[in-house]
């Protein structure tokens, strides 16, 4: 993910202001988000 795709994400274009904890946690969500989406066509066929 990129930091354009991040700001997208958050519905603004402004720079992240956030703490590094609350960068890392979104971080992971989204990595979450990602794998789960990946995963769901290989179990489906």
């Amino acid at each position: 993910m990129t930091n354009d795709e991040y700001r997208k994400l958050r519905g603004t274009n402004k720079p992240f202001s956030a703490s590094e904890e609350q960068v890392k946690v979104t971080w992971n969500e989204s990595i979450r988000k990602e794998k789960y989406q990946y995963r769901k066509p290989n179990a489906s066929s």
